[in-house]
């Protein structure tokens, strides 16, 4: 997998972890005190599933999932 293109950042969805709550916002929600720690390109059977694991990821802070440009 090499050069693809996710999604537009007005459709992802982020998985903020606060304490031991998880809570899935709409929309790329970084705040500027954060900062992108790396990538992690995942396989799943639909959106919902990828917001599973994004849910157990043990990064803490926020997670944002956009899916992967379909090539035509």
């Amino acid at each position: 997998m090499s050069g693809e293109q996710l999604d537009p950042p007005s459709t992802a969805k982020t998985v903020r972890h606060e304490g031991a709550d998880r809570l899935v916002i709409d929309g790329p929600f970084m705040e500027t005190k954060e900062h992108i720690g790396g990538f992690a390109i995942v396989e799943g059977p639909s959106i919902d599933a990828a917001l599973e694991l994004a849910r157990t990821w043990p990064a803490g802070g926020a997670v944002e999932v956009r899916k992967l440009i379909e090539a035509h």
